[in-house]
């Protein structure tokens, strides 16, 4: 299985959510897993972390494969743009899922409603 993960499962693994910690442990031994360059712009210039939630959220995600915002990662976002309502960086994260051929791990599965094609894992939804 290869999965992508989205910015808020980590954020809530370094609050301490088990859900996510659980997800993150498994994604990590997968084939595949990786995530979004925006993610790590969400999640490193989240405000309200210290030093060492910050410290522990770059260990996380230099455990996985950060997919830059390449040429087909943006022609997908400007075609999921196109046909739906979907935000700029939610439609990076689907995009970059979409063309690695991953799973989609987040709890805001709301924000990708529009994105059919798209294969979603909610971790909390049990």
């Amino acid at each position: 299985m290869k999965y992508f993960i989205d910015s808020n499962i980590f954020i809530y693994a370094a609050a301490g959510l088990q859900e996510s910690i659980d997800i993150l442990s498994e994604a990590v031994s997968s084939n595949w897993s990786g995530y979004s360059t925006i993610t790590r712009i969400e999640v490193l210039g989240y405000k309200k972390f210290s030093k060492d939630e910050e410290i522990k959220l770059f260990r996380m995600l230099s455990c996985f494969h950060e997919c830059e915002i390449i040429k087909p990662v943006v022609d997908k976002v400007i075609e999921l743009r196109k046909s739906g309502s979907i935000k700029i960086p939610d439609a990076i994260i689907a995009a970059g899922a979409i063309i690695h051929d991953a799973k989609l791990i987040t709890r805001n599965v709301s924000d990708f409603k529009d994105v059919m094609e798209l294969k979603l894992l909610n971790p909390f939804d049990k």
